[in-house]
């Protein structure tokens, strides 16, 4: 008898929506948690990034593993472009062949990457992404600072960058 309360209970929509609340609270404290303690998993890509931008853009303008959107992870924030960064696996992120081909893991990435390219746009929000594969052939300064200019810097549309 007792049980069968208990799972009533537990089925009603304010149950679940406190749950689900609870949920994202404890999955912030998480990730900040990890992010104090060094502890998120990122590439040798994604830090040498993160280096240059600062470098380039000076120490307080980039924020790395700023705030969760919505519930979205990110990646880097450049405060003065008002723009986030994503930086992708070209295979970690299932950029490299058939959305059919793609694992059920790689899958799920690849899902949640348009997912949040979607909330992006819809809140009007700027992001760029950049894969691992890109980041590695802009070589020269040149190439990086056009890159900046172009992708980062670049105001025009106002809109989130899903490429």
């Amino acid at each position: 008898m007792r049980t069968k309360r208990i799972r009533e209970a537990m089925s009603t929509p304010a149950f679940k929506a406190k749950r689900s609340l609870l949920s994202q609270m404890l999955a912030s404290k998480v990730r900040l948690t990890n992010v104090q303690n060094g502890n998120v998993r990122e590439s040798k890509g994604e830090r040498e990034l993160v280096a240059w931008l600062r470098e380039t853009l000076g120490e307080d303008a980039v924020v790395h593993h700023p705030e969760r959107v919505q519930g979205a992870d990110i990646d880097i924030f450049v405060r003065s472009a008002d723009v986030y960064i994503q930086f992708d696996g070209v295979y970690y992120h299932g950029l490299d062949r058939p959305y059919d081909q793609l694992s059920p893991i790689i899958r799920r990435k690849y899902d949640r990457d348009r997912a949040v390219d979607a909330l992006f746009a819809r809140l009007g929000i700027r992001l760029v992404r950049i894969t691992d594969l890109a980041w590695s052939e802009m070589t020269s300064e040149e190439s990086r600072l056009r890159w900046l200019r172009e992708e980062v810097h670049d105001t025009g549309s106002g809109e989130a960058d899903s490429d």
